[in-house]
């Protein structure tokens, strides 16, 4: 795909890879390829697939950061909140934070320079934290 605008929505492959391992399996309106290209569906109208009825080696599913942020919020119970603002020259900053019954919230330790920055990092955060080993009492 050559659409820089389109691109800009969907996770980067590394991310992609990272949310099938967490078992990540909703339906998506791009692929990265064994290329790690991105590929869209053309036709709505045909089924959008997901990870687990994917049998191409080094294929996986890429989600939109929004459906990213939804799956965190109903499959781990993380809200994931990013917001950014313009400063008077028209230049970016971008925040996030994450909120969760479990440990409360935890915010963003830095200011990124687009809202892209700040998805790509809330959701790689998001994900650490769920791979973290859960202490037992």
């Amino acid at each position: 795909m050559e659409n820089k605008f389109i691109e800009d929505n969907f996770v980067s492959c590394e991310i992609a890879v990272k949310l099938k391992e967490l078992d990540f399996d909703e339906e998506c309106l791009a692929f990265y390829n064994h290329n790690k290209k991105l590929n869209t569906y053309i036709n709505l109208d045909d089924k959008l697939l997901r990870n687990s009825q994917v049998t191409a080696s080094g294929t996986y599913m890429a989600p939109l950061y929004q459906q990213v942020f939804q799956w965190f919020r109903e499959k781990h119970s993380r809200t994931i909140v990013v917001s950014s603002f313009k400063h008077i020259d028209w230049t970016e900053t971008a925040s996030y934070f994450i909120l969760s019954a479990e440990f409360g919230k935890i915010a963003s330790d830095k200011f990124f320079h687009s809202y892209q920055e700040a998805c790509v990092d809330a959701i790689n955060k998001a994900i650490e934290i769920i791979n973290k080993p859960q202490k037992t009492v």
